[in-house]
């Protein structure tokens, strides 16, 4: 696959209505951290979750997709308004083919973003396959796009605006005299 040129990708982007999200190494820098009591908390980045919610603005879903279980993602999906949310996801594949069931929608109008080696079947399905810079190389070679910016440093936000731009939408999402939070 690889990464893909700029007419491919704004083709590939202009089809997409749902964007799945693997979480650490993309929505976070894949850092855990665990309290001595053993809980464990997210760091999640607001760019991230401002580029969510505009896409939602804009008629679009979202769905998380990891293969851990933890409440501070939960609580996030909550927080934005996520409408899919798949926590010890094993077969990532799978979860996203019931979100194309349920959306009756074909895998060319959903976007995946992962980074590690279990995203790559979903990714390699994908009707677009994003990853970010410090990804496994793996997952790189099977990209359509690579974000600029690092899981957890406003990646997401990224490829949401490359979607939005596809589509022409960005323009209107700067130029509104009222940009809601």
């Amino acid at each position: 696959m690889a990464t893909v040129t700029k007419k491919e990708l704004t083709k590939r982007a202009q089809k997409i209505k749902v964007l799945l999200l693997d979480v650490d190494g993309v929505l976070t820098d894949g850092l855990v951290h665990i309290l001595q009591d053993g809980n464990e908390f997210y760091t999640f980045n607001v760019y991230d979750g401002y580029g969510i919610k505009v896409w939602q603005r804009a008629g679009f879903k979202t769905g998380f997709i990891t293969g851990r279980n933890a409440v501070p993602v939960r609580e996030r999906a909550h927080a934005l308004g996520v409408e899919y949310l798949f926590q010890n996801a094993g077969d990532k594949l799978s979860l996203a083919e019931e979100v194309a069931r349920k959306e009756a929608i074909s895998f060319d109008e959903i976007a995946f973003m992962g980074d590690d080696i279990q995203d790559l079947p979903l990714l390699k399905k994908a009707g677009l396959a994003i990853t970010v810079p410090n990804a496994q190389n793996e997952v790189i070679k099977e990209a359509h796009y690579i974000t600029k910016r690092a899981g957890g440093d406003g990646a997401v936000r990224q490829a949401v605006k490359v979607l939005m731009k596809a589509k022409g939408l960005w323009r209107d999402v700067v130029a509104d005299e009222r940009i809601l939070s």
